[in-house]
């Protein structure tokens, strides 16, 4: 049983005793996230996610909602889309009202997965802990960043060179012209430096 696994149905128990419609909402979770054309947004960016998250989970106060976030954040992904994350956020909704949770809190998982659209400090603590726990590979090795790279490349590959390489380099200004790229400092201590330099050698290259 994986962590994610694990988690998903310890926080969807805290909220249902429907273990066919948790079992129903997980397998369409599994199945959306193991699409063939999915080679970065995928399985194994939730798990590294929830690795990130999970070392700052003594300082968050909603965890119910991070991790029902972090399973729908990227729910719906299609590369030449630009309302993803709304659409992940309405889907999210549905299925978290299937399960019970109380209306205040799909309310802030709606607005933890909006907010990995720009990645702006948010005046909720819990959504910085979010937002910089999905960046943290930005500030990965140098190697894992180069396969972070090539894999989102794939995941874009209907996108015309030039066009995706202009887009790319906006993205990546957009972070290094911020103060500060992580909101929380336990994610600038570890991972702030590191990021930049990914950065500018990408932007660079």
């Amino acid at each position: 049983m994986s962590a994610l696994y694990q988690a998903f149905l310890n926080t969807s128990s805290n909220h249902s005793r429907d273990a066919n419609m948790i079992s129903t909402c997980w397998d369409e979770i599994l199945k959306a996230y193991s699409e063939p054309s999915r080679t970065y947004h995928n399985l194994h960016h939730l798990h590294h996610f929830l690795e990130q998250v999970t070392s700052v989970k003594h300082l968050v106060h909603e965890w119910d909602c991070v991790i029902f976030s972090l399973v729908y954040h990227d729910f719906i992904c299609d590369p030449l889309a630009t309302d993803n994350e709304s659409r992940s956020a309405a889907l999210a909704a549905m299925r978290l009202t299937a399960l019970n949770v109380p209306a205040e809190k799909i309310n802030l998982c709606r607005e933890m997965i909006m907010a990995t659209r720009g990645h702006y400090r948010h005046e909720h603590g819990d959504i910085n802990f979010f937002t910089d726990a999905d960046l943290a590979i930005l500030g990965a090795t140098p190697s894992a960043y180069g396969a972070y790279m090539n894999a989102v490349r794939k995941e874009y590959a209907l996108v015309p060179e030039s066009v995706y390489r202009a887009g790319r380099i906006k993205i990546l200004k957009h972070f290094l012209a911020l103060a500060e790229i992580y909101k929380t400092p336990e994610f600038r201590r570890r991972y702030e430096a590191q990021a930049r330099e990914n950065m500018l050698k990408e932007v660079n290259t």
